[in-house]
């Protein structure tokens, strides 16, 4: 995500932070603003370097709080109405938004539509309000953003409750959605949609999944389970974690069905990110994630990646070849992990805490280096 007014005003930053190249296409480029104009002005700066240009109205975590923008722009539509159209009118690729879930159905609906009106070429929305941030929690509402496909005319995108490849096609068919997001689960597994079928779309307009949901050559995997971990998923999506008999099973550690495959990804991962290199603090990010379960186990190899700021690409390969041989020889599909549940929460949660608050540090030091910081001292209080 591309803060808009940083992007528009620093060099540096659209240096460190627009990392792509011309093989990565498709490419959409996500902004966060709360300006129609400084938007409209960021998004010309790259329009010719991307595929389309989305507008974040989804983030709920403090950091967008603080900067008014996200999910806390959901309490304004009529700015959000017009960053849409400042947007649409000023690039020459298509807009998009992502939304979350209002406190009702026919809100969430309402709102969508009030954005296609504005200009949006295509709208995702999460099945979560601003609040529900815990995914482990709370279950997104399906039937609500099948609402939402069903009344707009421009393509829908549906996000929550992904946690491996047949829960994208079981969303997919439930909403009749034209296409899945996935969020944490796809930073565990960046491969989690990989071998899932292209699908066939009924003349209702839902989708037929085509086995994408099996993959019997994977140790652990049956038709119909998931790609990630081999558990089979329940046949029907709920609104609720406690109607979802798959749901207890895919929370919290979620081993994947071929036991190195994290660090295998891990590995793929850090090769590409020698041939383009990014800031070490988002290597560090994906190690965490793409490591995932056997950090809980190899506890000292967390403790070093953790504070070790200095590692560099090699000392994360490092540190990925030997949590690999570890898994190896210990002939084990899955962690035994040494600490308990809760305080791996506990310390993961912190961890997260750590993470965001140095992120919107960074922020606030980018926008107090332009002058004046990005806003004034009524919107900075509204944010707090």
């Amino acid at each position: 995500m591309l803060h808009a007014r940083l992007f528009l005003e620093s060099a540096s930053y659209r240096a460190e932070m627009f990392s792509t190249c011309a093989a990565d296409r498709p490419v959409l480029a996500q902004f966060c603003a709360n300006d129609p104009d400084t938007l409209a002005a960021a998004a010309q700066l790259l329009q010719d370097h991307v595929d389309g240009v989305d507008l974040n109205l989804g983030c709920p975590q403090r950091i967008a709080r603080r900067g008014r923008y996200g999910a806390f722009l959901m309490d304004d539509v009529e700015l959000v109405e017009r960053m849409v159209r400042a947007l649409a009118a000023a690039v020459r690729v298509p807009v998009s938004v992502k939304i979350r879930r209002m406190s009702t159905e026919p809100e969430t609906v309402a709102y969508a539509a009030r954005l296609e009106a504005a200009g949006a070429s295509l709208v995702a929305v999460h099945g979560r309000t601003r609040e529900q941030k815990t995914a482990a929690v709370v279950a997104a509402d399906w039937i609500t953003m099948r609402a939402v496909k069903s009344a707009l005319r421009i393509p829908v995108l549906v996000n929550g409750n992904v946690r491996c490849s047949h829960d994208a096609e079981r969303l997919l068919v439930f909403t009749g959605a034209d296409g899945v997001l996935s969020a944490d689960s796809l930073l565990v597994n960046p491969a989690l949609f990989e071998g899932m079928g292209e699908g066939e779309r009924g003349s209702d307009g839902s989708v037929a999944a085509k086995d994408a949901g099996a993959d019997v050559s994977s140790p652990g995997a049956t038709p119909g389970s998931c790609l990630s971990c081999g558990r089979a998923s329940s046949p029907l999506p709920s609104l609720e974690p406690a109607h979802d008999p798959a749901w207890g099973s895919h929370r919290g550690l979620t081993p994947h069905a071929v036991p190195t495959r994290g660090p295998d990804l891990l590995l793929e991962y850090l090769d590409l990110a020698a041939e383009h290199p990014v800031p070490y603090r988002m290597v560090k990010g994906h190690a965490f994630k793409m490591l995932n379960a056997w950090l809980s186990e190899h506890t000292d190899i967390r403790e070093r990646l953790n504070q070790r700021n200095d590692l560099g690409l090699e000392g994360v390969r490092a540190l990925t070849l030997e949590i690999r041989e570890r898994i190896v020889a210990s002939g084990r599909a899955t962690p035994r992990p040494s600490l308990s549940g809760k305080k791996l929460a506990a310390a993961e949660a912190a961890a997260a805490k750590e993470a965001a608050i140095a992120e919107q540090d960074r922020e606030q030091a980018a926008l107090d280096a332009l002058g004046g910081g990005e806003y004034g001292a009524e919107e900075m209080a509204a944010g707090a």
